[in-house]
């Protein structure tokens, strides 16, 4: 109770924690979707299945354009001032873009099998508009709303493929059936979206200019589609030139950790909530910063070095050794998450620095796809993993040495770096104890079920602490 009174007395915690709630269901039932269909089904079939997702995404990016992630830059009235100033070609240009990302994608399911052409059309559609409109209400701060509908979605997601498996459908049916509940949602958002529009007041803020705002789009459309390309393009790559097998080993092994992209997610949308309430006042920035590196922290830092101890248990309990041969790729790619404790783009994103960003986010792409095929031939699909990991965290560097120049601060001023080494050196020797001696007198599922526990209660307390400092110190440290 104490932690979500703390988490309604300090706003960017709230904020975090109500946006992390609504993506949390989906991607809970992908989850568990993923790890179900991986146990059962065998290995090439479920690798076309998991191919389906892989490239879910990314043309996503595309058809989304980067709408979503330029909304959470302005408040509701400025939202609404800018589609009202777009002309209606340009809505024509962007439905014919969205048709074009829903063929190619149609296309490359019909190639699969896996799914209809039609069906895979439609469902590209519906998924990118429900990802702008889901976006527009959370600018709203409409959380409730839309975590209920999220919540029923995901029940809705996870029975259907329960039932697949049991009850003998075949996956085109599974994917129409998939199709009629996310159109539902779609549905829902946007009966939403329009009762917001007719409420939101006129604040004189939405005078802003659409020159500007269209250069900042821009960037973010370039920025967004990079990094889900930079995301995927590894596990895409794979899925059209190896075998579906292969292919799903290194899904499983590469794949991001389940809902620590949604913490940094939820983080930076809240953070971009706050900073475009103080736009341009460096020295809450830099505070705003700090404070969410310490919060993301307390939870990343006890995850990774859960993951990188019991890794051989997770494989071996949750995919019952079926997925072994992921588990060097899965260790190479680990090493991405400590810099999940951080959004590296979220100041330069607010002060309209997409030029910046979108530097960074190619040079990345570049040089891992340079690194691919080298790596490759030297440490197999463990050395796909590596580049990308490898680029990561120049990317991080790079980033942080823009920011720093933007708030004309030294880079460790934006980080809590004590806070960071102390959490590092702590956690690293409690989690080589603790897995050495659950080792020696435990079976490998409960000395999994153990590091989940002790993980959670770990995370648990050193949030607490961090927010209850935050609090003591009058929400400055």
């Amino acid at each position: 109770m104490k932690l979500l009174h703390s988490a309604k007395s300090n706003s960017f915690f709230g904020q975090s924690l109500f946006i992390f709630l609504i993506r949390f269901f989906p991607v809970l039932a992908s989850v568990l979707v993923t790890i179900y269909y991986a146990r059962n089904l065998d290995v090439a079939v479920n690798g076309r299945y998991v191919n389906f997702w892989i490239q879910l995404p990314l043309l996503t990016a595309i058809a989304c354009a980067g709408i979503h992630a330029f909304l959470i830059t302005y408040t509701p009235p400025v939202i609404v001032a800018l589609f009202r100033k777009i002309r209606r070609e340009h809505f024509l240009l962007y439905a014919v873009w969205v048709v074009a990302a829903g063929f190619m994608f149609a296309a490359m399911q019909h190639y699969s099998g896996i799914a209809g052409f039609i069906v895979s059309f439609l469902f590209l559609i519906v998924y990118a508009l429900a990802t702008i409109t889901e976006s527009f209400l959370i600018a709203c701060k409409n959380f409730r709303n839309v975590a209920v509908i999220n919540l029923v979605y995901a029940f809705l997601f996870s029975y259907l493929h329960w039932y697949t498996l049991h009850k003998g459908l075949s996956f085109p049916q599974l994917f129409a059936c998939l199709l009629t509940i996310s159109a539902a949602r779609l549905f829902l958002y946007m009966g939403i979206a329009l009762k917001n529009i007719n409420t939101i007041p006129l604040t004189g803020e939405e005078n802003i200019s659409l020159d500007a705002s269209r250069s900042l789009w821009q960037h973010m459309m370039f920025y967004d589609i990079s990094q889900l390309t930079f995301k995927w393009i590894d596990k895409v790559l794979i899925s059209l030139v190896l075998t579906a097998s292969l292919s799903a080993i290194y899904f499983n092994g590469s794949n991001d950790i389940p809902f620590l992209p949604l913490i940094l997610s939820a983080a930076g949308s809240a953070a971009l909530l706050n900073l475009a309430m103080n736009q341009d006042d460096d020295k809450y920035t830099v505070q705003l910063m700090q404070h969410s590196a310490r919060i993301l922290s307390a939870i990343v830092f006890p995850v990774f070095f859960f993951l990188l101890f019991f890794r051989y248990e997770l494989f071996a309990v949750i995919f019952t050794h079926k997925y072994d041969d992921s588990v060097p790729v899965f260790f190479t790619a680990l090493f991405v998450v400590p810099l999940r404790a951080y959004n590296f783009t979220s100041v330069l994103q607010n002060r309209h620095k997409g030029r910046i960003i979108n530097i960074g986010a190619l040079a990345d792409l570049i040089l891992a796809c340079a690194l691919m095929y080298p790596f490759y031939l030297l440490w197999g699909l463990a050395g796909v993993a590596l580049a990308f990991t490898f680029t990561t965290y120049l990317q991080a560097a790079y980033y942080l040495y823009q920011t720093s120049k933007v708030l004309k601060v030294p880079v460790l001023q934006l980080i809590p770096y004590r806070n960071w080494l102390f959490k590092l050196i702590v956690f690293f020797l409690f989690y080589i104890v603790i897995h050495y001696v659950l080792v020696q007198y435990f079976s490998a599922k409960n000395v999994l079920i153990l590091g989940c526990v002790l993980t959670a209660i770990v995370a648990f307390v050193t949030l607490r602490f961090e927010l209850d400092k935050h609090s003591t110190n009058g929400g400055t440290s």
